[in-house]
């Protein structure tokens, strides 16, 4: 990923997951209140469609930058899936 993002560092690349980790985390106690109120099934229909809508952009990023902006959906998606499953 450094050499096809143009030699970003080893220190923005760590970003990567820990982005993806802190939502992860940051989201699981308010997506057991959402399974509560929604329903489980729902939550899961809702997650299924944000980490799909998310992954595809992530994909398809040309700049790392926008690449960091659009993991950010996977992680609140997967906070909430990690409930139902």
């Amino acid at each position: 990923m450094a050499v096809d993002f143009g030699g970003v560092g080893l220190t923005s690349l760590s970003w990567m997951v820990t982005l993806y980790t802190i939502l992860f985390a940051a989201l699981l106690a308010p997506a057991g209140r959402m399974a509560d109120v929604l329903g489980r099934r729902r939550l899961f229909a809702v997650e299924v469609a944000v980490l799909t809508l998310g992954l595809l952009p992530a994909a398809l990023a040309p700049t790392f930058g926008l690449l960091l902006v659009v993991r950010a959906a996977p992680g609140c998606g997967c906070g909430a899936g990690f409930l139902i499953a």
